[in-house]
């Protein structure tokens, strides 16, 4: 085993041991599941236009992936760990992800990281779910207000925004969490995953 092959099975065996998912995980994880939604909503209209023009054929069977490169220049400075990080710390993320059957790996080009392609699984959907839920439970549970959203760095329109969703959370079901989050995501982009990630953990500390 080389030295790379024995950090990957340290950082799986910290996983194994119940650490805390990271925020650069939740932030890969959430923008893979807002394009597979992305993706499934444009299959859903060509798959429309099939049928009323009565073919058989579709294109669209394919998970979203994304490139390690990609998903690197995405994810915001506001969420990299104060050390200096570098490629390797990334992949490992992926890494621990794929372990935990979270994210699929498409292509793993170990020669040329940077080009490896990944998706989110139908298990890492249902983590993204669990996770925005529990703003849900923290808003219900009366642990999370509208003051706790103007104290968070950000966007003053994203943080318009999450109050909009604050105060319509109270009323609805916490299964429109997700669906909401990623209707934000779509129009105000990534920013939005770091906002709310931010939110969540301030609620805990």
């Amino acid at each position: 085993m080389n030295n790379y092959d024995r950090d990957i099975t340290k950082e799986e065996k910290k996983f194994e041991e119940e650490v805390p998912i990271t925020p650069i995980q939740i932030f890969i994880l959430t923008y893979l599941y807002s394009e597979e939604v992305k993706e499934t909503q444009k299959k859903e209209i060509i798959n429309n236009i099939i049928r009323s023009s009565k073919s058989l054929h579709s294109e669209f069977s394919h998970h979203v992936s994304i490139s390690l490169r990609d998903i690197s220049l995405l994810i915001p400075s506001s969420i990299l760990p104060d050390m200096r990080i570098n490629e390797e710390h990334i992949y490992n993320q992926i890494k621990i992800l794929e372990y935990n059957r979270l994210i699929g790996i498409s292509i793993d080009d170990l020669q040329n990281k940077e080009n490896t392609l990944f998706f989110i699984t139908i298990d890492g959907i249902i983590l993204v779910k669990q996770i925005f839920s529990a703003l849900s439970d923290k808003i219900q549970d009366k642990k999370l207000f509208e003051e706790d959203i103007d104290k968070l760095e950000g966007n003053k329109e994203i943080k318009d925004w999450l109050k909009g969703l604050w105060k319509n959370l109270k009323d609805k079901a916490k299964d429109d969490i997700v669906d909401m989050v990623i209707d934000g995501v779509k129009i105000y982009g990534p920013s939005v995953i770091v906002v709310l990630i931010n939110l969540l953990s301030s609620s805990t500390s």
